[in-house]
């Protein structure tokens, strides 16, 4: 899959538009993304870096390559856990332990992720209703949305 398709699926997945998705990966404009749109030249370490910064449910290594799936898996497979005879039963809870611990951090951050979209949809909504307060610097994360000015 080619760097042009792979940034298409990545926004289109977002459900942002290149400009609110350049913002919210933090890039200062859309222009890179514009750039790897024309061809002009593919996905670097960097751009994939802050693209999986902001969706952690991303494969990283699809992000720069294209190769294995777009998405990670959040399942766990249970069922060969616990048929495992090879594991003993320690072994079995430290891994279910482990594999929930990073489910629960997937679905945090994904969380915080929709959180600022929602807040990127109301200031949306507030400048096409014209109830928006005069143009101010924001400042969106992951882990808040505040007036930065």
């Amino acid at each position: 899959m080619s760097d042009i398709e792979r940034i298409n699926d990545i926004i289109k997945y977002s459900g942002l538009s290149v400009r609110a998705f350049s913002s919210h990966i933090g890039l200062r404009g859309p222009q890179s993304i514009y750039d790897i749109q024309r061809g002009k030249h593919g996905i670097s370490k960097r751009l994939a870096d802050l693209i999986h910064s902001k969706y952690l449910n991303f494969n990283y290594n699809w992000i720069r390559t294209g190769e294995g799936e777009m998405l990670k898996s959040n399942e766990v497979k249970l069922e060969s856990v616990s048929n495992d005879d090879a594991m003993t039963p320690d072994e079995r809870i430290d891994m279910l332990i482990r594999s929930l611990s990073k489910m629960t951090e997937v679905h945090d951050r994904d969380s915080r992720s929709i959180e600022t979209m929602v807040n990127l949809i109301k200031d949306a909504e507030s400048d096409k209703k014209g109830t928006a307060p005069a143009k101010q610097s924001k400042s969106y994360t992951a882990d808040k949305y505040e007036d930065a000015g």
